[in-house]
């Protein structure tokens, strides 16, 4: 039982490690999805203010590429807020079993407390 217990300990820990570190994927895609944002903003302005011809077109490929570029932040933001969630679910499956067998374990104690008085040979008042 106590192997059982240390197996599903690491199991546990080992989920919520990488949990975590998709959490740190997502933090980390926020200032990405941010620049390309500030970026696209000021590209779109500067295609207003531009006339000349060959420098517009050059700046509306720019555009695209960062539009590109955004849709990818976010999409990849999306699978990782889904994994996040599947994780999320796991971890807390996982945990749910590693407290039935502590909770199995520590009845089992108990019985073994509550048994053991009885199994033992009380020994008899000697007499002086």
């Amino acid at each position: 039982m106590g192997e059982r217990i240390r197996i599903q300990q690491e199991r546990v820990k080992r989920l919520a490690r990488d949990l975590d570190g998709i959490r740190d994927q997502i933090s980390e895609t926020k200032p990405q999805q941010g620049r390309a944002a500030e970026l696209l903003k000021e590209v779109e302005y500067q295609i207003q203010r531009e006339s000349v011809i060959v420098r517009r077109n050059d700046l509306l490929l720019q555009q695209r590429m960062l539009k590109f570029d955004a849709e990818k932040y976010n999409q990849q933001e999306q699978r990782l807020r889904e994994r996040e969630g599947q994780m999320s679910v796991l971890v807390r499956v996982e945990q749910g079993k590693l407290d039935e067998l502590t909770d199995k374990l520590d009845t089992l104690e108990r019985d073994l407390e509550k048994q053991e008085p009885m199994g033992r040979i009380q020994p008899k008042n000697k007499k002086p």
